[in-house]
């Protein structure tokens, strides 16, 4: 019988924590996925920023105009099970930063809309793509969540740094949620319900 490779996501582990089970099924199998208008608002703006800081090293101006040393934008990095535990051989981790600054180890993570970056910060998405950056050998000290209103052009921007003590949290809670979905996965025999999708690309964030 062949093992199923669970694939880990902030998404999908999100929905999961937040006991939205039907939700995080779809969006692991990729099912009558809706996709807000924010969302798709959202994304164009990511794309535009995604240019900017790859034509100029900087970002843009209504993101600070910060500049830049050696920035890696939107590029998807999978981790092995193997590389975060021993116990965690059953998954691998896909992420998608939205910039990392390589030269001063920051990541920089952009949000639209009317939620404040504070809301975001206290969330797990910084703390996990910290956590998962040390796990890749960069030791990353610090999340930006900026936060650009494009309702209001107003920009403010919240600051999770980065400790051992987060990345023993951030370790926990991934390896926590993902291990019970797969389970629950397994249990439902979901992994053979959907296994023409199984093989698709999933939900990145």
């Amino acid at each position: 019988m062949t093992q199923n490779k669970f694939r880990a996501s902030f998404t999908v582990c999100n929905l999961w924590y937040q006991k939205k089970i039907d939700d995080a099924i779809k969006a692991y199998f990729k099912i009558d996925t809706f996709i807000p208008k924010e969302w798709i608002i959202g994304k164009e703006y990511h794309e535009l920023w995604q240019k900017h800081i790859e034509r100029t090293g900087k970002l843009p101006d209504e993101l600070g105009g910060n500049q830049l040393k050696n920035a890696m934008c939107e590029e998807k990095i999978v981790i092995d099970g193997k590389e975060i535990s021993e116990f965690s051989e059953f998954m691998e981790v896909v992420f998608v930063p939205d910039c990392v600054d390589m030269g001063d180890l920051v990541i920089q993570e952009f949000k639209t809309g009317v939620a404040s970056s504070s809301g975001y910060a206290r969330g797990w998405q910084g703390i996990l793509y910290g956590y998962l950056m040390h796990v890749k050998g960069f030791p990353i000290k610090k999340v930006r969540i900026i936060h650009y209103n494009q309702y209001t052009k107003e920009t403010e921007v919240s600051v999770v740094w980065i400790t051992n003590k987060t990345n023993m949290m951030a370790k926990e809670w991934l390896i926590t949620m993902a291990s019970d979905m797969h389970a629950y996965l397994m249990e439902n025999d979901l992994y053979s319900k959907f296994k023409e999708l199984n093989d698709i690309e999933l939900l990145d964030d």
